[in-house]
């Protein structure tokens, strides 16, 4: 199906090859999942095996890509997109009509299928991804998971033979994420060949027939999951996520790594136990004591909100107070309010009802302006706020027009690229680099000013393990100065491990508020917010131990929260 020769590829105005002499294949019927390293190439070569990749985007490219026989350099892009459906990271970069049917109409119509095809390819497209009653829903009253599923759709209505995804679950809630893979799973069981990029591997692992793992342009791995999995050294090397499944197999001594929690348990059913006896020590050296202080850095008092006076309120009658120094963890579905709730602490939005405060500061007062260099946010999507020639320039210019001095301003930018490990892109363009490389730039942009208040959301996404916990152990120390840290996730681990408060919202409310752990054991919360506790908690229940996290579970140095 797919067959990639001594594939190299560098792009236009770069001297250093993104890919390099790289060569695979994937048969017919597959789902591969393709993970490495943030920037490691793999959404390079995603547009390569669709076309984009020379025929569009130039750039020099060596070597050859077949697709059914097919070489996609001598082939054109018309052809190519009836083989190949190609879904981005964020479903809105690729919706662009108003109405559901209309998008999955675009692509057939600018292939100039007859209107009766047309028809029948929406019909059968909406209906396999489970939005079959969706045909005159407008696209922007779609959830984040329906959202993917329609961009899934508009590419199914064209018959490509081959899907291929790049983070489809990277902004996703656990029940998008559900909707998703489920409908993932359909169109391959159908026989679709499916490629899927994705970071959150503990998601998708246990749908794949094989993992392939690259780094610096180069395959390192190729494996069936199982086997793939009986080398998690290599994923720690290269700072990607295990499985709990398959780390606590390993940890607890299974002949067999398990995949599932399925699979752990009857293993625990046979008899294996822990090797080491859980520690009782809940303080970790990753996540340094900080002293409580009691001065307030945000606080809501009955705020209410509305975006359109004749649609229901994205935020109801919220009460929150943040203290200086705490780091605050917001989590609940897709269009719970979190994202408006930190439009709101940046004063870009003001409240419909009651009053936000922010550093004392009543922001119906202020302008978003009047809190720069005190306030600062990065969203969801950092391409919105990128806009520099470089990345040196780019973490620079909040600095800048802040007046920093030459000496100090050059420090703080080098600070905050270290710390976001991208000191080896300040000469690269924001706008060249991956997804998640954009939001490292976007966050070393923010932390360069020194604000006494981060709003973050999702800063996770996209991230391999080892930069998602980089960032957030450096946020965490950032606190330990009085800086005040909320952020936004999907990511339960990471809420656990990296903050003093957990809220969680649900249908514009705070359903849930304390300490992460007491809030893991509160099953109709997380019911209500479809959230799921981590799998080492759920072996913990069946061991009869109370354990949030694998070292919690396995005697190693506890996790912290």
């Amino acid at each position: 199906m797919i067959k990639i020769e001594n594939f190299t590829y560098t792009y236009p105005g770069r001297s250093v090859s993104t890919i390099k002499d790289l060569s695979a294949e994937v048969p017919e019927g597959g789902l591969v999942l393709l993970t490495g390293p943030t920037g490691c190439g793999k959404s390079t070569l995603l547009k390569a095996i669709n076309g984009l990749i020379p025929h569009l985007m130039g750039g020099r490219m060596e070597g050859k890509i077949e697709i059914n026989g097919l070489d996609t350099r001598k082939t054109d892009i018309f052809t190519l997109s009836r083989k190949v459906g190609l879904i981005f990271q964020n479903p809105d970069d690729q919706i662009f009509s108003t109405v559901v049917q209309d998008e999955v109409a675009f692509g057939p119509e600018n292939l100039a299928l007859p209107r009766k095809m047309i028809r029948q390819g929406i019909d059968k497209a909406l209906k396999l991804v489970g939005l079959d009653e969706f045909h005159h829903r407008g696209t922007h009253m779609l959830s984040g998971g329906e959202k993917q599923r329609l961009a899934i759709a508009s590419v199914l209505s064209m018959s490509p033979d081959i899907l291929i995804l790049d983070e489809p679950l990277a902004q996703l809630d656990p029940r998008g994420s559900t909707e998703v893979l489920k409908t993932i799973r359909t169109l391959n069981d159908n026989g679709m060949t499916v490629i899927l990029v994705e970071h959150r591997i503990h998601e998708v692992a246990h749908l794949a027939d094989r993992i392939m793992i690259m780094e610096k342009g180069r395959i390192v791995l190729d494996e069936e999951p199982r086997a793939a999995f009986e080398r998690i050294d290599v994923f720690k090397k290269l700072g990607l996520r295990v499985p709990e499944s398959a780390e606590i197999s390993h940890a607890m001594g299974f002949k067999k790594v398990a995949l599932t929690m399925e699979e752990i348990k009857k293993g625990i059913n046979a008899g294996i136990r822990p090797a080491v006896a859980p520690s009782s020590n809940h303080a970790s050296p990753e996540t340094p004591e900080k002293e409580d202080s009691d001065e307030t850095a945000l606080e809501m008092e009955g705020v209410s909100f509305q975006y359109d006076r004749r649609a229901g309120f994205v935020l109801e009658d919220i009460y929150l107070n943040i203290r200086k120094g705490e780091v605050v963890s917001l989590m609940g579905n897709n269009g719970s309010g979190k994202s408006t709730m930190l439009l709101h602490f940046a004063a870009l939005l003001k409240p419909s009802r009651g009053r936000v405060t922010v550093l004392a500061r009543d922001t119906r007062k202020l302008e978003a302006r009047q809190l720069a260099g005190m306030v600062g946010i990065a969203f969801q999507d950092p391409t919105l706020m990128l806009f520099n020639e470089t990345v040196w320039k780019e973490v620079a210019f909040g600095p800048r027009m802040l007046h920093f001095g030459e000496t100090k301003l050059r420090q703080k930018v080098e600070d905050a690229m270290n710390a976001m490990g991208i000191a080896g892109l300040r000469d690269e363009n924001p706008l060249s680099l991956s997804g998640g490389q954009r939001l490292r730039v976007a966050l070393a942009s923010i932390s360069s000013m020194q604000p006494e208040v981060i709003l973050l959301d999702e800063p996770t996404s996209g991230q391999d393990k080892s930069n998602s916990d980089s960032l957030l152990r450096y946020l965490y120390e950032l606190s330990g100065k009085g800086i005040t840290i909320l952020f936004t996730t999907h990511d339960i681990e990471a809420a656990i491990r990296y903050s003093d408060r957990l809220l969680v919202m649900n249908n514009g409310k705070i359903i849930a508020d304390g300490p992460p752990r007491k809030i893991i054991k509160e099953a109709e919360t997380l019911k209500k917010a479809n959230l799921r506790p981590p799998v080492s908690f759920k072996i913990g229940e069946l061991l009869g131990i109370e354990a949030f996290c694998i070292e919690d579970l396995v005697g190693e140095a506890a996790c912290s929260g």
